[in-house]
């Protein structure tokens, strides 16, 4: 084997708590708002935080307002948690159905499961980007694993290079043809009007996302993208 490549190891996310969720329910009220939004409208959510919205499970290292993520999952996801936690973000661009609009995605995969974002939405939150990494709270009703993944001139690099070709930049008449493009909107016409539906493929979750500052703290659904993922 190349020298080189021999020396390159796997990249992880780094795990800096883990505990049961119900010890953090009961004095972390960020942590009970999304279980109870997730459990009520049966979805799998990512809500838009600031570390000092941990409480007492906010690291010594993170400030009070830097950016937080909070991915609330079914029960059904606590075997996969650790390892969607040490899962670094990947960066995919995703087509509509019908094949006109391009989106730049944000994946976390484990290999029996995985959950997807629109990075459009994200831009709620700010300049996330500028904290030099991705502060990420993964939950299901038992477990809480908190992590950091690096958001490095790699990341942001990728990000830059895949947001060059979605979303306004991407012009789907200078990669179709007409006949291409019919053929992919009579394939999408039973999707739900006004909503743009992709292909996630079987293991992947759309997340609905939440700003759970806004308003003063009464958090509430941000209007745009959403993911299907029976689509």
């Amino acid at each position: 084997m190349h020298p080189t490549l021999a020396s390159i190891e796997p990249q992880f996310a780094q795990i800096l708590c883990s505990q049961p969720t119900g010890e953090l329910r009961q004095c972390t009220p960020l942590v009970n708002d999304a279980l109870r939004e997730q459990a009520t409208q049966g979805e799998h959510l990512l809500v838009l935080a600031q570390a000092g919205d941990l409480g007492p499970m906010r690291p010594p290292r993170c400030t009070p307002d830097q950016s937080l993520w909070v991915i609330a999952l079914p029960e059904s996801f606590t075997g996969v948690l650790v390892s969607l936690a040490r899962a670094l973000p990947a960066i995919a661009n995703c087509l509509t159905r019908d094949g006109l609009h391009c989106t730049t995605f944000l994946e976390w995969h484990t290999p029996t499961a995985g959950v997807s974002t629109p990075v459009c939405l994200l831009d709620q939150d700010g300049r996330w980007t500028d904290w030099g990494e991705l502060l990420i709270l993964f939950l299901t009703p038992s477990r809480a694993v908190l992590s950091a993944a690096p958001c490095d001139e790699n990341f942001i690099g990728g990000l830059q290079g895949a947001q060059a070709a979605s979303g306004p930049n991407y012009n789907p008449y200078r990669l179709w043809t007409d006949a291409e493009l019919d053929a992919a909107a009579a394939d999408a016409k039973g999707d739900a009007p006004k909503r743009l539906t992709f292909e996630l493929g079987d293991t992947l979750n759309g997340l609905k996302v939440l700003d759970w500052r806004r308003d003063e703290k009464a958090y509430a659904p941000v209007h745009g993208l959403q993911a299907r993922p029976d689509a």
